[in-house]
C-alpha cells in the first residue's frame, strides 16, 4: 500500500473515533418524553417512533446499496447534513407539524448513515491489514460517545428549564460538526462501484445473500436482530418512559441517567477488553441472561429498582454494538458490508417497529413497567431459543 493511500486510511480510523463525541452529545435523552408529551399521548408517541422505523424501512437497504456503489463517505455526509437540519427544526417546533418534520428527517438522516459509518471504518481498518483491531477501536469510540453524552445528559435537564428546544438545537450542532469532519475521509478503495441499477440490484442480493451463506451467519442473524431489536427498542424509547411512570422528573432524569451511564460505561470498557479471552459461546449466553434480568422485574419497578434494570439494559444494549458487531463483521465481506449491515438494521427496525407499535398500546393502558416485563418474557421464550440455535451451529462450524 502507498504511503499516502495509508495516511488516507489511518486519518479514516482517527476521524471515525474523534467523530464519536460529537454523536454523544445527547441533550435530548432526558427531556424527549416530556417534549413529545406537549402534543402526543404515550399511543401517539410509540406511533411516532413506529413510522420513524417505516423510515428506516424504506431508507435503509438502499442508502447501504448506494453506500456500496457511490461510496459510504458521500452517503455519510448526506445523511448527518438531514440528522443536523431535523434537530434544528424539531428545536423551533412550536407545533405538532414542525415537531414530525424535524423527527422524520432526523429518521431519514439516520437510516442514509446506518452502517455506512461502520463500513468505512472497518474497511479502512482492513485496508491497514488491522482489521483485529476492530473491536478495541470500536470500543474506544463507544466510550468517547458515551463520555460526552454524559456529560450531555447532566444538562439536558437544565438547558430543557430554560427553553424547551435547545437540548435538540445543541444535539443538531454536534451532529454538524461530525459532518464536517466527515468531509476529510477518504473513501476506502476496495468497495467504490460506479453506479447502475443493475448494479444497485446485484448490491442488494449479494448483500441480503451474505447473511444466509451458511447455517451459522442464518442463526447469528436471528439472534442478532432478537437481542438487538429488544435493547434497542428500550434505549431507542421505553427507557425514558420507564423513568418518568416511576415519578422522575425531566431534572432527575438528567442526573439518573447520566449516573447509570457512568456506571454502565466503565462495566463495558472492563468487559470489551476482556473479548479476546471471552468464548463467543459465552457472550452468546450472557446476552439474554442481563437482558432477562433487567427486563423481568418490571411489574414490580420503583424509583429504586429501576436504577440497576436500567442499567442491565443499557449494558446490553452498548455491548451490542462493541461485540456483537464485531462478530456480524467477521462474516462479511468487504464489498457487500454497507448493504449486509443495512439489511441487518433493517430487520431490526422491523422488529422494533413491532414492538414499540404493539406495546405502546399497553404502555398507555396499563404503564411501562408491564411492557418491560413483556420484553422480558419475549427473551425467555423466543430469545432463549435463538441462543441455543446460535451456540450450537457456532460449534458445528468450528468442528467442520
Amino acid at each position: 500500500m502507498e504511503s499516502s493511500t495509508r495516511k488516507s486510511m489511518d486519518r479514516n480510523v482517527k476521524l471515525y473515533i474523534w467523530i464519536q463525541p460529537l454523536l454523544g452529545l445527547l441533550f435530548t435523552i432526558p427531556v424527549w418524553v416530556a417534549f413529545q408529551q406537549r402534543f402526543l399521548s404515550y399511543t401517539g408517541m410509540a406511533l411516532m417512533e413506529s413510522s420513524s422505523f417505516l423510515i428506516t424501512m424504506i431508507f435503509e437497504l438502499p442508502s447501504g446499496v448506494l453506500a456500496d456503489l457511490i461510496g459510504r463517505r458521500k452517503t455519510i455526509i448526506i445523511g448527518w447534513a438531514m440528522v443536523f437540519i431535523g434537530y434544528i427544526v424539531e428545536g423551533f417546533s412550536f407545533n405538532l407539524g414542525l415537531m414530525l418534520i424535524g423527527y422524520f428527517l432526523v429518521a431519514t438522516g439516520a437510516a442514509f448513515v446506518s452502517g455506512a459509518d461502520e463500513a468505512i471504518f472497518y474497511d479502512s481498518l482492513k485496508a491497514l491489514g488491522r482489521e483485529s483491531e476492530f473491536s478495541a477501536l470500536n470500543a474506544r469510540g463507544l466510550l468517547l460517545y458515551r463520555s460526552s453524552m454524559i456529560l450531555a445528559m447532566f444538562t439536558g435537564g437544565y438547558f430543557y428549564s430554560i427553553y424547551f428546544g435547545l437540548p435538540y438545537i445543541f444535539r443538531g450542532l454536534g451532529v454538524l460538526a461530525a459532518t464536517i469532519l466527515a468531509f476529510y475521509m477518504i473513501e476506502p478503495y476496495i468497495d467504490t462501484q460506479k453506479f447502475s441499477f443493475k448494479g444497485y440490484y446485484d448490491k442488494l442480493k449479494s448483500g441480503v445473500t451474505e447473511l444466509l451463506k451458511s447455517k451459522y451467519t442464518k442463526a447469528l442473524s436471528v439472534y442478532y436482530v432478537l437481542m438487538a431489536g429488544v435493547s434497542w427498542s428500550c434505549l431507542y424509547y421505553f427507557n425514558n418512559p420507564l423513568a418518568n411512570d416511576v415519578g422522575y422528573t425531566p431534572i432527575q432524569q438528567s442526573y439518573v441517567f447520566a449516573g447509570i451511564y457512568v456506571v454502565t460505561t466503565t462495566a463495558l470498557a472492563i468487559i470489551v477488553s476482556k473479548k479476546r479471552i471471552l468464548e463467543k459461546k459465552f457472550v452468546f449466553i450472557a446476552f439474554p441472561i442481563i437482558l432477562m434480568l433487567g427486563l423481568l422485574p418490571g411489574i414490580f419497578a420503583n424509583k429504586i429498582l429501576v436504577i440497576p434494570m436500567l442499567a442491565l439494559v443499557i449494558i446490553a444494549g452498548g455491548a451490542r454494538f462493541a461485540i456483537l458487531n464485531s462478530y456480524t463483521n467477521e462474516e462479511i465481506s468487504s464489498s457487500n458490508r454497507a448493504t449486509s449491515l443495512s439489511a441487518l438494521s433493517l430487520l431490526v427496525s422491523i422488529f422494533c417497529a413491532l414492538i414499540i407499535s404493539i406495546l405502546g398500546v399497553v404502555q398507555d393502558r396499563y404503564g411501562t413497567q408491564l411492557v418491560f416485563t413483556i420484553l422480558g418474557l419475549i427473551i425467555l421464550f423466543i430469545g432463549i431459543p435463538a441462543t441455543v440455535l446460535v451456540v450450537n451451529k457456532l460449534r458445528e462450524r468450528d468442528l467442520s
